[in-house]
């Protein structure tokens, strides 16, 4: 018994281990615009790369801000879910030869729109939550 306890005992920190800080605010504009910006040139590069950039601002920054978190987290779920979309789409045109130059069109029509009114509000400092977005990633 008396190992079970002693085993459960924290170890302490050591000293040269320092937090991580709080970004400054302005930075924190700045990476969540950039989870945005990067959405949509995602989509204009190829249809599927919209979920690199926040990707990207998730891992680099996530951590420090819950605000660049929050902003990258619901981006990165908007741009996989239009990408699972997209393939979903142009599957079922190709299979069905149904206007199949049509899905590829509204597939990236509707991210750019949506994502422009994530950019505008991150801008303003508002949280922006898309509406079509799948929350693989809380």
């Amino acid at each position: 018994m008396e190992h079970l306890r002693e085993s459960h005992v924290p170890e302490p920190v050591p000293d040269d281990v320092v937090p991580p800080r709080r970004m400054h605010p302005a930075r924190e504009r700045a990476w969540a615009r950039f989870a945005h910006w990067g959405g949509l040139f995602g989509v204009l590069a190829g249809a599927l790369l919209g979920w690199v950039a926040p990707l990207i601002v998730l891992l680099a920054a996530g951590r420090r801000s819950a605000v660049v978190r929050g902003h990258a987290v619901a981006t990165l779920n908007f741009y996989l879910t239009w990408a699972l979309l997209t393939v979903l789409a142009v599957v079922v045109s190709v299979y069905t030869n149904k206007e199949p130059e049509l899905a590829p069109f509204a597939m990236i029509w509707i991210p750019l729109t949506l994502g422009c009114c994530g950019v505008i509000l991150s801008a303003r400092d508002d949280r922006y939550r898309y509406p079509t977005a799948i929350r693989f990633i809380r």
